[in-house]
């Protein structure tokens, strides 16, 4: 157990702390439970490793931030919070510049001031944590000045990085943008919209959908798409055809039955669907989100295999697509709630030794929600987790969804809710950009996707959608019409 110290100004409450996760320096989360007693916060953790601790924060009189401690061992005097967050944020932020320094960034001045002004009062708050009321001021004045020069720092990187790639590319980045469509198309209205920042569009078509019945495929969906893509002349992704969650599977598989039975039925889903539309799909997503809790009675080892054979089907099949996998969470955060012997970077580095043919990673961001989404992190966060991904030597397609509003969802069919800020249409739009602008800087990043693109329609996240129930287009429409004109014509 560790123990905290907790100022006022940090906003918690029961809610935030069961947000609030323990990371060794791998970022994988530990099992974690978390209980607020006043003024003191306690954190229970398996292991007796030292790591971080990482919780979502009052930020601004509207805004959150999921931020990270830096690295604490286990002391029988409680830590200050608001100190070790800071210290936490001024770490990553002074690693970070320097290692963009040594790549050829060029930091303004006033970026270099605010940092090394953030350094002062960190250190003044360390040095007085004994007086009580000296020690936050501080701490707060640094942790503020550090986040105003984190997206100082993330913008010019973004900026520069962008103009470098554009300039290699020749101008024109190959990068899909595009929409996820699930059973229903766009009417001819929405199609034009969509089509003036779409190039490129997924088709959601998992095994309960294309198997009603034992042995009977229904392929009608992707037919229809697949020729509306045509008429609009769209990249075309299809999957993940192996939904790895309970919605995903078919009501007629039997789990009592041997699962070989189960497994040859799966695979046989696949190959079908891989045969009819080879050559005619550019990407498939054949299986996901790997670190979700799926309804196959089995151990982790056989479900990765399990993954690993329809990966390896696919690429056999189609030689000439990229074969993909979907992970939701990209920061873990599921498994504060629970044990897992392999979480899925393991598995990803699994797959990737063993040489079953994965070409490529989706990280699905679904930004603001609670349980089974992502915690609102800033830039440098979103562009360090990236680069964790990233090292994984595979191209990266983000799927991405936020809400626009927090009120209630009539059509969501998920458990999940916004939390975190006042979301608001335009606060979507604005997170949105900025998360594309840092993908868009990463060269190993290769498309940027929204997971929902009708609020009138059966969706899983509330308000996650381009259009509202009343079918009228959101700012984050335009948002992204702006950025396809200025970054990917």
């Amino acid at each position: 157990m560790l123990e905290f110290h907790v100022d006022d100004v940090l906003g918690l409450s029961g809610e935030v702390v069961q947000c609030a996760y323990f990371a060794g320096l791998d970022r994988v989360p530990w099992p974690t439970r978390g209980e607020l007693d006043g003024n003191i916060l306690r954190i229970w953790r398996d292991g007796e490793q030292s790591g971080s601790l990482t919780i979502p924060i009052k930020v601004r009189q509207t805004g959150w931030l999921t931020l990270a401690t830096a690295t604490l061992a286990e002391r029988y005097s409680p830590y200050d919070l608001l100190v070790e967050l800071t210290r936490g944020r001024v770490g990553h932020l002074r690693n970070q510049m320097e290692d963009w320094q040594l790549l050829g960034l060029d930091v303004p001045g006033p970026v270099v001031e605010q940092v090394d002004q953030a350094t002062t009062l960190l250190a003044q708050a360390i040095i007085k944590k004994s007086r009580e009321h000296a020690a936050p001021r501080l701490a707060w004045e640094g942790l503020q000045l550090a986040l105003e020069a984190s997206s100082a720092l993330c913008q010019r990187y973004v900026a520069q990085a962008i103009s470098v790639r554009k300039i290699l590319s020749r101008g024109r980045i190959p990068f899909w943008l595009g929409v996820t469509l699930t059973e229903v198309l766009p009417d001819s209205l929405a199609t034009q919209q969509l089509a003036e920042f779409s190039n490129a569009t997924v088709a959601a078509f998992p095994w309960r959908a294309g198997a009603p019945d034992r042995e009977q495929y229904s392929f009608d969906w992707p037919d229809r798409w697949l020729l509306w893509c045509r008429e609009t002349g769209l990249y075309r992704g299809l999957g993940p055809l192996l939904d790895l969650r309970p919605q995903g599977v078919p009501t007629w598989i039997d789990f009592e039955q041997p699962w070989s039975v189960i497994q040859r039925s799966a695979f046989s889903f696949i190959e079908a669907t891989v045969r009819r539309y080879r050559g005619r799909v550019d990407f498939w997503e054949v299986a996901g989100p790997l670190n979700v809790a799926t309804p196959f009675p089995m151990p982790e080892d056989k479900l990765a295999t399990f993954v690993a054979g329809a990966v390896q089907l696919a690429r056999e099949l189609d030689p000439g697509a990229v074969i993909a996998l979907s992970i939701r969470q990209p920061w873990l955060e599921d498994l504060r709630m629970r044990e897992c012997q392999y979480p899925a970077p393991f598995v990803v580095d699994a797959l990737i030794r063993a040489r079953v043919g994965l070409d490529a990673l989706v990280l699905e961001v679904d930004l603001g929600y609670v349980p089974g989404g992502t915690l609102l992190r800033d830039a440098l966060e979103w562009h360090r987790q990236l680069e964790y991904w990233g090292q994984m030597g595979l191209p990266i397609y983000v799927r991405f969804s936020a809400p626009s509003q927090a009120l209630f969802d009539p059509l969501a069919t998920g458990k999940t809710r916004p939390v975190h800020c006042e979301w608001t249409p335009d606060e979507q739009a604005q997170w949105t950009r900025n998360y594309f602008l840092m993908a868009l800087a990463k060269p190993f990043v290769r498309g940027f996707l929204w997971a929902n693109w009708a609020d009138f329609q059966p969706h899983e996240f509330p308000h996650s959608g381009l259009l509202d129930l009343t079918r009228r287009f959101k700012p984050v429409v335009e948002a992204l019409c702006e950025l396809r004109r200025s970054y990917l014509l």
